[in-house]
């Protein structure tokens, strides 16, 4: 079992993003995502409470991010036309590509692997997921 735990650990030091790649924190960068991978194609914009929910993060945790996303030019708040309770976050569209180095550095990793491994490492991180987020809904 040590020998898997430092194989992972090892892995996940060689995979994590570096710091020269812009000028976006690990935070940062997870909002930036989680706006290209939960934001229909047919809108353009997302309250700050859903995105929480794909983050996992409350409002107020969310705000710090949103700000300095807005100050380095990512992204714009405006108040919702229909509803001025509401405030909008707006990702620039020239800015939602910037995970896109790191993407195709994942897939050139994954590239080694077979159609049948990456299948098995597919549901393998599957299982592991699925049984984090039990874990952590029961052990708050």
């Amino acid at each position: 079992m040590k020998e898997l735990i430092d194989a992972l650990q090892q892995f996940l030091y060689l995979n994590r993003p570096s710091r020269n790649t812009g000028d976006l924190s690990v935070g940062e960068r997870m909002v930036m995502m989680a706006l290209s991978r939960h934001l229909p194609i047919d809108k353009k914009s997302m309250l700050p409470s859903e995105l929480g929910i794909h983050l996992g993060l409350s409002r107020s945790a969310v705000t710090p991010l949103l700000n300095s996303l807005e100050a380095k030019n990512y992204l714009k708040r405006e108040v919702n036309p229909h509803d001025r309770r509401q405030i909008l976050i707006i990702p620039f569209s020239d800015k939602m590509n910037f995970h896109e180095k790191r993407q195709h550095q994942i897939e050139k990793n994954l590239s080694v692997l077979s159609m049948e491994e990456q299948k098995q490492l597919l549901d393998l991180i599957d299982k592991l997921n699925s049984y984090t987020t039990e874990t952590r809904e029961s052990n708050p």
